[in-house]
């Protein structure tokens, strides 16, 4: 239990744009193999899942949040407003899905995404502390 608080400070504990340049790196693992289950979309709807799941553990999204989806992920405001729009709980249900089926190289990356994403904004809420877990203990 010690160790994954440590683990969540760490991430929260990170500059921003530290936080941008982690998630940079294991984006292009994530998005391969997003790609391998949605190549209709490019893999961008499975990843869309992935962030706004991981968005919506705690029904908020902070202005911080907003920034590193285009910081990070290229998502423009627009873009970012109709995705949001979109997520309901079978997003949930497809992240899920997908995380069973991962490889552990994925399901790392993934999970390094995701807390950088979460991180952002400087506080991991318990929402979002038990989504990570759930991501975590599925890989």
């Amino acid at each position: 239990m010690g160790d994954f608080n440590e683990m969540l400070q760490k991430y929260v504990d990170m500059e921003y744009e530290e936080l941008v340049g982690v998630a940079k790196l294991a984006l292009p693992d994530v998005l391969k193999a997003c790609r391998a289950v949605d190549a209709e979309h490019d893999g961008l709807l499975m990843l869309a899942s992935i962030l706004l799941s991981a968005l919506g553990a705690d029904k908020k999204l902070s202005a911080k949040e907003r920034r590193f989806l285009q910081d990070a992920v290229n998502l423009q405001g627009e873009g970012i407003d109709k995705l949001v729009g979109l997520y309901d709980s079978q997003m949930e249900y497809i992240t899920d899905r997908f995380v069973d089926t991962m490889p552990n190289e994925i399901a790392t990356s993934t999970t390094i995404l995701v807390l950088c994403l979460l991180a952002c904004d400087g506080v991991i809420s318990v929402e979002e502390n038990a989504f990570i877990r759930k991501l975590i203990a599925k890989s």
